[in-house]
């Protein structure tokens, strides 16, 4: 069965039409080979699927382990019973490969990498904050949206219903996208918060359970005839999967803030841009590398890896012979140029993996219809379509069936960009002791929405004190696909939700009030009131 994806590598100096957020694509003999990348498909991530496994044969015990919503806990807890013999506990009773499979996915993940530079981290981290608007616009409208573009992205998503509602529509697409900004919200909490045992560190676990859970259930469906196949579109959740995930969040996001105006020459090798952005630019690629690392990314096929140790794990990874060693690690003899071999590595995977079809225009007016509802921004139907094709670019919008605009939906979608976005930027530049005010109110924002939209929605009751808003809220149960997505449960305090909601929509709309005017004021201080 021929897949849906270009296998032959495009000739050197070939102009590939179909860039990236607008950009054209000119292949060069650097770009990793589209023929190398295929094999990647059929790799998972053996640490984290033995050890759910290990978890879950626990979980059929007598004594089930009470915190198997949180498997970042669980994990912890079973290394904690296995390292103090504790009898009582059904860790201990496990086969002797389950049990190292526990302590090897242990290892991996409390094991921080000898490349990661705290500071840079920090300086990563306070990058997003600065552009949080604009990032909130470019995850959505350019990386998830765009990331349906390649159709055997597409089946997974389709085959777990995790994305598209499966006929619910608005609300569970809504509570997907809180899931996913909530893993970002706590990542990019403090370096703390990603060390091992923080917060953010707990979320991308989970996360990586999660896509485990995918693999099984997906996998389980392959099975049957006419559902999911892996002879088309390859191992769910693959590396190469993976890959593309952590560049959207981390390139993809770069260059969708440039095309918004927010910066010039961050991708541009000849531009010169200023020293104190190129860090932030730098520290926010650096985060990603090492939440890729943490998210099971293997350490020769991640491409944001500084170039040094990228280059000593492929050699470990050759002389080791795995599959795929080294194809996306940065030739030697390349160029050192900033987020150069980053910016190929996305392009390369881009151009092998884009194939829209019809389940992708689905995907895509669910987004867009679920985006319009997701709190604190609410932000209108009409200005997401708006955001979508200014993103994007309309070729890839018309591919991916997103609804023509107006010029004058455009130009509203560009004032909340100028009046909206852009003081909160300048404010957190100028204004630095008001940073750790702003960071607090945005976060107690999100975990209000979250609790009431993801956590209570899951258990189908009022959350307890015991369920803290750090929850990652999915089930462990491996029958049902409807289970990870909390269906057919019932929200009974639904007056409670309306109020939260509006809680949070007059706090979002008196911070933009108040970003705005004290945005105004510094742009007159500084004299950068150009709202370009």
């Amino acid at each position: 069965m021929q897949p849906p994806r270009r296998l032959v590598s495009p000739t050197t100096n070939e102009r590939v039409c179909r860039g990236i957020l607008g950009r054209e694509i000119v292949w060069t003999a650097a770009h990793p080979h589209l023929e190398d990348l295929e094999p990647l498909r059929a790799l998972g991530d053996d640490l984290a699927d033995n050890a759910l496994d290990a978890l879950l044969a626990a979980r059929t015990s007598s004594a089930a382990p009470a915190c198997m919503h949180d498997l970042a806990t669980a994990l912890r807890d079973a290394v904690t019973a296995l390292d103090e013999g504790d009898t009582a506990s059904p860790y201990t009773h496990l086969s002797p490969s389950h049990q190292a499979s526990i302590r090897a996915m242990w290892a991996h993940i409390t094991t921080v990498p000898d490349w990661v530079d705290w500071a840079l981290v920090d300086a990563g981290q306070s990058f997003l904050w600065q552009h949080l608007g604009y990032v909130s616009w470019v995850l959505s409208m350019g990386t998830l949206l765009g990331g349906y573009s390649a159709a055997s992205i597409v089946a997974v998503l389709d085959a777990t219903g995790y994305l598209s509602g499966r006929g619910e529509g608005e609300r569970v697409v809504t509570r997907r996208l809180l899931e996913t900004s909530h893993m970002l919200v706590h990542a990019m909490m403090s370096p703390e918060a990603v060390k091992p045992g923080g917060t953010g560190w707990k979320s991308v676990v989970n996360v990586r359970f999660l896509h485990a859970l995918v693999r099984r259930r997906v996998l389980a469906q392959s099975k049957t005839p006419g559902r999911y196949s892996v002879a088309q579109h390859g191992l769910p959740v693959n590396q190469e999967d993976m890959v593309v995930t952590a560049l959207g969040f981390a390139v993809v996001m770069l260059a969708g803030i440039e095309r918004l105006g927010v910066t010039t020459g961050v991708l541009d090798p000849t531009a010169t841009i200023d020293p104190d952005l190129a860090y932030g630019v730098a520290g926010y690629m650096h985060v990603w590398a090492y939440i890729s690392h943490l998210s099971g990314i293997r350490a020769d096929l991640n491409p944001l890896l500084p170039p040094a140790a990228a280059r000593d794990a492929a050699e470990c990874a050759i002389a080791a012979g795995l599959v795929g060693a080294g194809v996306l690690v940065p030739r030697a003899d390349s160029d050192e140029l900033p987020f150069a071999h980053a910016t190929r590595a996305t392009e390369a995977t881009f151009v092998h993996l884009y194939a829209p079809d019809t389940t992708s225009r689905l995907l895509a007016a669910a987004l867009i219809d679920g985006f319009s509802k997701v709190p604190p921004t609410y932000t209108p139907r009409a200005t997401c379509i708006a955001a979508a094709r200014i993103i994007l670019g309309d070729r890839i919008a018309d591919e991916l069936g997103v609804p023509a605009t107006t010029e004058k939906e455009v130009a509203k979608a560009w004032r909340v960009v100028r009046f909206s976005f852009r003081p909160f930027a300048m404010i957190w530049r100028y204004v630095p002791w008001l940073r750790p005010v702003l960071k607090r109110r945005l976060v107690a924002m999100h975990e209000k929405v979250f609790v009431e939209h993801v956590l209570r929605p899951a258990v189908g009751k009022r959350v307890s004190a015991a369920v803290k808003s750090d929850a990652f809220a999915f089930h462990t149960d491996v029958v049902s696909t409807d289970a990870v997505a909390g269906r057919g449960a019932k929200v009974n305090q639904a007056s409670e939700v309306k109020s939260v909601e509006l809680y949070v929509l007059r706090s979002h709309i008196i911070l933009t009030l108040f970003m705005a005017v004290l945005g105004l004021l510094v742009a007159v201080q500084t004299g950068t009131l150009m709202w370009v």
